[in-house]
């Protein structure tokens, strides 16, 4: 089992993660927030950002001054 889903079971008291579903990618592969959908825990779903900084920044018009990563890395 991945570590993160580990920590995230002994957060919410669960026993399983039964589904995992992406609700929404983060700008210019920053990362994804996630639904998780537990079996008897204290939550029967939570929602989670995971943050994941891109190896190298891309923008399709050229948008990635040092302004626009630090907005990105407060959001």
């Amino acid at each position: 089992m991945i570590p993160m889903q580990e920590l995230i079971l002994k957060v919410c008291g669960a026993e399983a993660i039964n589904i995992q579903e992406s609700v929404q990618m983060r700008w210019s592969d920053y990362g994804e927030i996630k639904r998780y959908h537990m079996a008897k825990g204290k939550y029967s779903s939570v929602i989670l950002k995971h943050i994941q900084l891109p190896e190298k920044e891309q923008h399709p018009k050229g948008w990635n001054t040092d302004i626009s990563h630090q907005r990105k890395l407060h959001s």
